[in-house]
């Protein structure tokens, strides 16, 4: 309960900012948009409106007190329809209201990363658990042999 609070308040606070200034920095903290982002990069999102983000653009949401960043594959009338790279379900259509700016940059290790979707790689990663553990663990390993 107290975590979940917390989480909220985060995200309440982050809108707030994003709103006021028109862009903010934050981090990744889950895994739906691998192989693209991936826990802990740093991403700079800027505000905009859902009228202006296009199909393939990563944007920032806003529902349920949460903040999520998933990537616009098309519309559906006034809505946009996103899924996380690494998800096997589309989200529930984004309202005009709950989109509230879109991920114009992204940095792994203070090195910028593309954005760009890689469909073959994604649509593996949803549907085979044994790439997503190889995937996962190449991972892992080589932050350790890097760091």
């Amino acid at each position: 309960m107290c975590a979940d609070l917390i989480e909220q308040t985060k995200s309440e606070l982050l809108l707030e900012v994003l709103q006021t200034f028109g862009k903010v920095q934050t981090t990744v903290r889950g895994t739906s948009m691998l192989p693209t982002l991936r826990v802990g990069d740093l991403l700079t999102l800027e505000a905009g409106r859902a009228a202006e983000m296009g199909s393939g653009d990563i944007v920032c949401c806003f529902r349920a007190g949460r903040f999520y960043t998933h990537r616009v594959l098309g519309r559906q009338g006034q809505h946009l329809i996103t899924r996380g790279d690494a998800n096997l379900r589309f989200d529930p259509p984004v309202s005009a209201e709950e989109c509230v700016g879109r991920v114009v940059s992204a940095e792994r290790n203070g090195r910028p990363i593309a954005l760009r979707y890689r469909p073959v790689l994604s649509f593996l990663l949803r549907h085979s658990n044994l790439i997503r553990k190889i995937f996962y663990w190449s991972r892992v390993r080589t932050i350790r042999i890097s760091t």
